[in-house]
């Protein structure tokens, strides 16, 4: 009896003692899970703030002098065009201006591309090639101009819904925009695929901030929290072209 109760005691001091060692690890585990929520929280609360720096509302709000000109990165997307496959897709396109890790971002409105409705008169056309789903956008897309941000758009083209997800990018340096007009720029899928195109416009102004405010007031523009966006129509604002190999003192009017 006596032996068996001595055993009873051990299976009990071992078992408490293994309750206890769980116990601790439960506790480091929680600490842990703690610790890289609150890291995960100061990443997002820093990456807010350093977008916020170089946010083109933001600047316009700290600005004071209405004859201060502000550097801006003007980016529109012209037209899309989709394999017919995309026909009716709800998408979405969102552009980001700087490299990945380090850039400002902005989205468009969503949009369904239809398929192109070929003339009377293109009967051999709709022979040879399957019509294209497009979309006409004219939406622009305005960013402050930092030294900081890598000069490069790029264009990312997501369905949207409730599981927004990417399905298309494409991407140029800044400097090869530079006095191409509408520029053509293939869109990839994320296998590799080429799916479609997108046209743009890009350009770097120095903008007085009152013709810059009064430009975006009259033509509707959305607030973002890096950008604003017109959608749907050509802004008029007279500023100086900004030459990417320069010091930005380039005078050379331009309109967009």
């Amino acid at each position: 009896r006596k032996l068996g109760a001595v055993n009873n005691t051990l299976r009990i001091t071992i078992f408490a003692r293994c309750l206890a060692h769980h116990a601790m690890e439960l506790v480091s585990l929680g600490a842990t899970a703690c610790s890289l929520a609150l890291f995960a929280g100061s990443l997002q609360v820093n990456k807010h703030r350093w977008v916020k720096d170089r946010s083109l509302p933001e600047a316009l709000a700290r600005t004071q002098d209405d004859n201060e000109k502000l550097p801006v990165v003007v980016a529109q997307i012209r037209r899309v065009e989709f394999a017919p496959g995309f026909r009716g897709e709800r998408l979405k396109m969102r552009v980001k201006y700087g490299a990945r890790g380090q850039s400002l971002k902005c989205d468009s409105a969503a949009f369904s591309p239809e398929l192109q409705a070929w003339p009377r008169d293109s009967r051999l056309m709709r022979s040879q090639q399957d019509p294209l789903a497009c979309a006409e956008l004219g939406s622009t897309f305005w960013f402050l101009a930092v030294s900081d941000v890598e000069p490069v758009i790029r264009f990312t083209v997501r369905k949207a819904g409730l599981t927004e997800h990417s399905v298309a990018k494409a991407s140029i340096p800044l400097i090869h925009l530079k006095g191409q007009g509408v520029a053509e720029l293939p869109l990839y899928g994320l296998s590799g695929q080429r799916i479609g195109k997108v046209f743009v416009t890009c350009e770097v102004l120095r903008v007085q901030q009152r013709a810059l405010v009064d430009g975006l007031t009259r033509n509707g523009a959305d607030r973002h929290l890096a950008a604003y966006l017109i959608s749907g129509t050509t802004p008029i604002v007279e500023g100086s072209l900004i030459d990417e190999n320069t010091d930005g003192s380039d005078n050379t009017p331009s309109t967009m």
